[in-house]
C-alpha cells in the first residue's frame, strides 16, 4: 500500500470507531464502554481444527464487568444466548470484557470474557451457511480460552508489516470526536439517551405489550422488526400513506411468533398509537406465500441486487394491487418488502424497507417504485424482463438498471468499478481476482455463483468459497503425496 492508501484506510478505521462509539452511546448509554480498538485481523486456530480461520477488520469494544452487565440487560436476550453456560462466580472475576464487531461494526461476532471466547448465534449461523469447514473451526474454539493480549501483540506485528497498525480510542477521545463532528446538539442528545438508558427501552416495552395483546409470552416472539410509518417508501408515499393510516401510529412492528398470532398465521403487523396502545393493523389481509405459486422479485436498498425472494407471508391491501411481504432473512431477522402486483399475472415486484436491521432505500429506488412513474402496465414488462435477466445469470440476480425502461443504462459486470465493503475499504473485482492470482473471468464465475444481499456480501462469499476450495485441494494433494510415499 502506498502512503495515500494507508492514510485513507486509517481515516476510514477511525471513522468506523467513532461510528461504533456513537452507536454504543446512543443505545446503551454514555458509560457503556472504556475504549474501542481496531485489529487488522483475528486468527482462530484451535487444536484439532482441520483449518485455521482469519477474520478481517476487527473492532473490539472494551467494557468493565459492571458495564457488561448493564449492556446485557439492555440487549435483546435472544441475541446474546450462546452454547456456553454462564459462570456462577462471574461477580468475583476480574478483567475487561471485549465485545467483538465485524462488518464495520454492523455485526457482533462474539465476546471475550474471563479469557474465554464465545461467538454469537447469528455469526455462527452465517458462517455455517458460508463454509461448514470454517464453522467446525469456530465450534472447536467456542467456549475455549483465547488470550486477547497475545492476539493483540501478534496482530501488532502483522499490522506493521501490512502498514496498517492497530488503533484504539478511549471513551473520552470518542466523545470529543462526536462533539467536534456533530456539535453540542448531538452531545445533548447522547446525554438524554444516557438518562433514558437507565429505564427499560421503549421497544422492550412495546414487545412486552405486543406479547400481552397477542396472548404470548415475550419469549414466544421469535423475531420482530419495526419501521417508521412516516418514512417515504416511494418518493411520494410513506407506509401510513399506502395503508391509509396517516397519524394513527407512531411505530409499526412486524412480528414472527412461535405461536399463532391470529388464526393460522404466525405473522402479523401491529401499530403503536400515540397514546401507547397496541393494535393489529386493519386493512392488511394475509395471503399465502410463494409456495402456492406466487413469484416475488425483490430489490435491495440501492437496486444493486434484484432476485427472487422466498417470502414467509404476504399481506395485501384490499385493492389487491400492493402490499407487504415478510421474510425471515439473514441472522433470523424479519425483512419487510413493499410489493406491487403484476396486473395480469400472480407475480410481484418489491423493495426491502428500512427497519432497524436495514438501511434506507435510495432516491432512485423510491422513484422506481412510485406507481405514477412505473405504471401498472409498465410493471408487467419490468417483471418479464426481471425473469429473463435472472434466467440469464448464473448468480440468479440482476440489478435495477437492467430491468427499468431505460435501455441506455443497462450494465454488464464492470471489473474496475469501485465497491465499498462493509468495513469501509474500497476494492474492485479485478483487485479481488489479483489477490488470488486468478484471471478476472475465473473470479467472476465465483462472484456470480455467490449469494448475498449486496455486492459486498457476494465478494465475501466468493472469497470464502475460493479459500475453502483451495484448502480442500491442498488437503487432497497432501493426502496423495503421503499415499505415494507410503507405496514406495
Amino acid at each position: 500500500m502506498d502512503l495515500e492508501e494507508i492514510s485513507i484506510k486509517n481515516a476510514q478505521i477511525k471513522d468506523t470507531i467513532i461510528s461504533i462509539g456513537n452507536n454504543q452511546i446512543n443505545y446503551y448509554g454514555k458509560d457503556s464502554f472504556e475504549k474501542i480498538m481496531y485489529l487488522p485481523s483475528m486468527n482462530i486456530n484451535p487444536e484439532n481444527a482441520q483449518t485455521a480461520f482469519q477474520e478481517q477488520d476487527i473492532y473490539l469494544v472494551e467494557r468493565t464487568k459492571e458495564q457488561k452487565r448493564k449492556v446485557d440487560k439492555a440487549y435483546d436476550e435472544g441475541n446474546v444466548q450462546n452454547n456456553v453456560e454462564k459462570n456462577s462466580e462471574e461477580e468475583d472475576l476480574e478483567g475487561p470484557v471485549y465485545d467483538i464487531y465485524i462488518n464495520g461494526g454492523q455485526m457482533k461476532m462474539g465476546t471475550i470474557e474471563n479469557g474465554v471466547i464465545t461467538f454469537t448465534p447469528e455469526y455462527l449461523q452465517m458462517m455455517e451457511k458460508l463454509s461448514p469447514l470454517i464453522y467446525q473451526t469456530l465450534m472447536l474454539q467456542q467456549g475455549k480460552q483465547y488470550e486477547i493480549s497475545e492476539a493483540f501483540l501478534d496482530l501488532t506485528r502483522e499490522g506493521q508489516e501490512m502498514q496498517i497498525n492497530p488503533m484504539e480510542l478511549s471513551k473520552e477521545e470518542i466523545e470529543n470526536e462526536i462533539q467536534a463532528r456533530f456539535g453540542l446538539e448531538g452531545q445533548e442528545q447522547n446525554q438524554e439517551l444516557d438518562e433514558e438508558s437507565k429505564e427499560p427501552k421503549d421497544e422492550e416495552k412495546a414487545v412486552e405489550e405486543l406479547a400481552l395483546k397477542t396472548g404470548m409470552s415475550v419469549d414466544d416472539i421469535k423475531s420482530c422488526s419495526s419501521l417508521d410509518p412516516t418514512e417515504k417508501i416511494t418518493d411520494q408515499e410513506s407506509f401510513e400513506d399506502i395503508t391509509n393510516t396517516r397519524g394513527k401510529y407512531t411505530r409499526i412492528y412486524s412480528v414472527a411468533s412461535n405461536s399463532k398470532t391470529k388464526g393460522t398465521s404466525r405473522f402479523a403487523f401491529w401499530g403503536i398509537t400515540p397514546d401507547g396502545k397496541v393494535e393489529q393493523l386493519p386493512g392488511l389481509e394475509e395471503r399465502d406465500g410463494v409456495d402456492t405459486g406466487k413469484e416475488i422479485y425483490s430489490m435491495n436498498r440501492d437496486g444493486s441486487v434484484v432476485k427472487e425472494k422466498q417470502t414467509s407471508a404476504l399481506f395485501m391491501l384490499r385493492n389487491g394491487e400492493e402490499g407487504f411481504s415478510v421474510t425471515i432473512g439473514q441472522y433470523g431477522m424479519i425483512e419487510i418488502d413493499y410489493v406491487r402486483k403484476d396486473p395480469t399475472q400472480n407475480k410481484f415486484l418489491g423493495v426491502t424497507l428500512n427497519t432497524e436491521h436495514e438501511k434506507p432505500t435510495t432516491r432512485e429506488v423510491q422513484e422506481f417504485m412510485n406507481d405514477a412513474r412505473t405504471t401498472d402496465k409498465e410493471l408487467e414488462g419490468v417483471i418479464d424482463k426481471t425473469e429473463h435477466q435472472l434466467d440469464e445469470h448464473e448468480s440468479e440476480t440482476t440489478m435495477l438498471q437492467n430491468i427499468d425502461d431505460n435501455p441506455n443504462n443497462d450494465q454488464a459486470i464492470d471489473i474496475d468499478e469501485e465497491i465499498e465493503m462493509h468495513d469501509g475499504t474500497v476494492t474492485t473485482l479485478r483487485k479481488e481476482a489479483e489477490k488470488y492470482n486468478m484471471s478476472p473471468e475465473d473470479y467472476i464465475k465465483y462472484f456470480e455463483e455467490a449469494r448475498g444481499e449486496c455486492t459486498s456480501d457476494k465478494i465475501m462469499v466468493a472469497n470464502l468459497n475460493i479459500e475453502e476450495e483451495r484448502e480442500e485441494n491442498e488437503d487432497l494433494d497432501r493426502g496423495e503425496q503421503l499415499l505415494e510415499k507410503h507405496n514406495r
